[in-house]
């Protein structure tokens, strides 16, 4: 299956008046305009709104971080749960690389691959699979372009996210008969051969591909439509 990031410009105040740096000893305070500035007091001060605010018990904690059987104990904690995180996450980076995506040569390769075949199927003759796209608008078939393409990365597990309609709601009421799903399969078959792909993959990917049939074929007739 995009990344999604986000800029922190600003904070709000902290409830306990504790900064970044409140447990060795620090807390940061707002300074004129917004400016940061480094406050070293330990006050609690409601006459002075500059000065920082630290709550009583970080003394306590500050001293306990810093006593030896504490520490000990603590690094030991945090080494034991590291190693039990990257544990847990070897069947996960494995399957990640097993994945059906890396296999077919990564996400830009299962683009292309997705594209020239829809630009088969839209290219096919009026009478057969070239039905659904005759006077189709360019930016409708563009985003289901897109669509599609997110649909089988997120399948073949590119890591892409879909938030299309499912199969079913898709295709309702289009009419397709098993020989148009037919011809779907020998047109993808076609693809991934121009493409290389290796017969033992072209398998496992009409499948994966096959597994939504139900949801798309309406009847068994052996012609280019149900009605």
């Amino acid at each position: 299956m995009s990344h999604c990031g986000a800029l922190i410009t600003g904070r709000k105040p902290n409830p306990l008046g504790v900064g970044h740096g409140a447990l060795d000893g620090h807390a940061y305070g707002a300074g004129t305009g917004g400016a940061r500035r480094k406050c070293t007091t330990k006050v609690l001060s409601s006459h002075n709104p500059e000065r920082c605010r630290v709550p009583p018990w970080t003394g306590h904690l500050q001293h306990a971080i810093h006593t030896s059987n504490y520490t000990t104990v603590g690094v030991r904690f945090i080494m034991s749960l590291i190693l039990a995180l990257l544990l847990a996450l070897v069947p996960v980076t494995a399957a990640a690389d097993d994945s059906l995506c890396r296999r077919l040569g990564g996400s830009d390769a299962v683009w292309a691959v997705v594209k020239s075949f829809l630009m088969k199927m839209r290219k096919d003759d009026a009478d057969k699979l070239g039905r659904f796209w005759l006077h189709r608008g360019t930016d409708g078939v563009a985003r289901e372009e897109q669509l599609i393409v997110d649909f089988v990365q997120s399948a073949t597990g590119c890591g892409r996210l879909y938030v299309g309609r499912s199969v079913a709601d898709a295709h309702r009421g289009m009419g397709l008969s098993a020989k148009d799903w037919d011809r779907t399969v020998d047109l993808l078959r076609a693809t991934m051969t121009e493409f290389s792909v290796p017969p033992g993959l072209q398998t496992e990917v009409v499948t994966l591909v096959g597994s939504t049939r139900s949801s798309i074929v309406e009847c068994e007739a052996n012609r280019f439509g149900c009605r």
